[in-house]
């Protein structure tokens, strides 16, 4: 069931301040990579019955894996997600944040994504090294990492007085089929989701693709059983050996419906996350620390140290950056 509460927020508990543990300290990057190929496209049928959305986020996924140092079990999980949140993203307003939360109790820990309509998104994993053996069937074992639990969505926008919150079980921990059921259980969206993400034998990211069917009202039963047909014939998105392109997803699951115009591409990247961006937020957290601690991490160390969990960003901050946390104290 969906409510408003207005004890959310979008990035909640989202920095570490790794000065108190220099074993998280990171390299400071100024910029989110290009995007690469990356897109999202959208078509409605022919027939104006149904709308799908595909994407292909090969680089985005790859930034992240970069970003988190994650292991390959971690890595499908986290893409599975970023992907996914997109996907929902492109459902809402121009202005709309959505976040997802794993909050599962598996190795993988807390898995959260954020994502906008401007097709921004980031996110991180508690266990970025949880890795699992291979499941019976040789994949990647992303269920079990992520566990039973339940899966957590805020939607925020700049005209609400509250986000919009929503929570429903995990079901399988396979990312696609939580967030669908998410969908139709607290926003009665009933939408088919498919995403896959799959790795070289040396760690790179060989497909990360997904796309997210949805049934308009008044659909006829004609299209809906040519629909369900087109969707249980795809192969599996996570095999690197098939080289769909955003176009190509859309055109194989409208088969037999018929495909209108498409959307001009979408180019989403992972972020933001340029520290310029990140500074103000940054002292603000650390401002809610209180001075006499923040004074205490200045003296110990001569600098106060923020990581953001999202982006893996870490910036140092001296005395002088910090001196109006004592002004106003």
């Amino acid at each position: 069931m969906a409510c408003r509460a207005s004890a959310c927020c979008i990035g909640h508990n989202a920095w570490d301040f790794s000065a108190r543990n220099s074993k998280r300290r990171g390299a400071m990057a100024l910029r989110c990579s290009a995007s690469g190929n990356d897109q999202i496209l959208r078509c409605v049928s022919k027939n104006a019955e149904v709308s799908v959305l595909s994407i292909v986020g090969n680089h985005l996924v790859q930034e992240a894996q970069r970003r988190h140092q994650t292991s390959p079990t971690a890595s499908a999980a986290l893409g599975r997600a970023l992907l996914g949140t997109l996907l929902v993203a492109s459902l809402k307003d121009d202005a709309e944040t959505v976040q997802i939360s794993f909050l599962g109790r598996g190795p993988l820990g807390q898995m959260t994504t954020v994502a906008s309509q401007s097709k921004l998104v980031k996110g991180f994993v508690s266990n970025p090294l949880c890795d699992l053996p291979l499941t019976s069937q040789g994949k990647l074992d992303v269920g079990t990492a992520v566990g039973a639990g339940a899966l957590n969505v805020v939607r925020n926008h700049p005209r609400w007085k509250q986000p919009y919150t929503g929570s429903t079980p995990i079901y399988s921990g396979e990312v696609a089929e939580d967030i669908a059921r998410y969908l139709a259980e607290s926003e009665q969206i009933n939408t088919a989701l498919g995403i896959g993400v799959a790795f070289s034998t040396q760690g790179t990211v060989k497909a990360a693709r997904g796309y997210l069917v949805q049934a308009l009202p008044f659909c006829s039963e004609e299209t809906l059983t040519r629909l369900e047909k087109n969707v249980a014939s795809m192969h599996s998105l996570s095999d690197p050996s098939l080289d769909m392109t955003a176009r190509e997803m859309i055109t194989r699951l409208l088969e037999g419906i018929g495909t209108d115009s498409f959307s001009d591409p979408v180019f989403p990247e992972f972020g933001p996350c340029g520290v310029e961006d990140l500074k103000p937020r940054m002292i603000r957290a650390v401002a809610s620390l209180g001075a006499s601690d923040v004074r205490e991490l200045l003296s110990e160390n001569g600098y106060v140290e923020v990581k953001c969990e999202f982006c893996a960003e870490t910036v140092r901050f001296v005395e002088e950056d910090l001196k109006e946390i004592f002004t106003h104290s």
